[in-house]
């Protein structure tokens, strides 16, 4: 997020300074971010905050557990494969998704942000190098993180098969 943050951030400094030429203000573009970060923040806490009052408390419980495993990689002993196979293969897929949507877009605001620089201000070779190594830095972070999460997902889904195999075999 901070890495959005810093891309936005910039974005917004160009335009003003595209604008106002002479007249930069620093900390205002810092308000709108700060602001529409609170925003999103407190929408997305509202949503999370009405899905789990609307659920009853067994179903809380198992997301809780569900949430919880996927997070930190670890299979609870009393869980049922039927169940959580679906379910970990539907979150490694949106995972993906999730992963492949974020680069895109951070692509697309790179793309815009050099755009803004080279045809803004004097494009020097330090100006041009920061917009193209900053928008790299956030995108390398977002793919290593929705990898990381993938694999953890992958690992949790085969130690699941394993188990299932294992106990199969020892019905037999």
């Amino acid at each position: 997020m901070l890495g959005y943050l810093a891309l936005a951030y910039g974005a917004l400094m160009l335009l003003q300074y595209w604008r106002h030429r002479n007249d930069l203000h620093w900390e205002q573009p810092a308000f709108v971010l700060v602001g529409s970060s609170l925003g999103t923040l407190l929408g997305a806490s509202l949503v999370r905050w009405g899905r789990q009052r609307g659920a009853d408390e067994a179903a809380r419980a198992r997301r809780r557990t569900f949430e919880t495993a996927a997070r930190t990689g670890r299979l609870p002993a009393d869980i049922d494969p039927a169940v959580w196979q679906p379910l970990l293969a539907t979150r490694q897929r949106a995972q993906r998704r999730r992963t492949v949507v974020a680069l895109v877009v951070e692509a697309v605001v790179a793309v815009v942000l050099l755009i803004l620089v080279l045809l803004v201000t004097d494009a020097t070779f330090p100006t041009v190098a920061l917009s193209i190594a900053l928008p790299l830095q956030v995108m390398s972070l977002t793919w290593a993180s929705g990898e990381r999460r993938r694999q953890r997902l992958a690992g949790m889904l085969e130690r699941l098969s394993a188990r299932t195999r294992v106990e199969e075999s020892a019905e037999r």
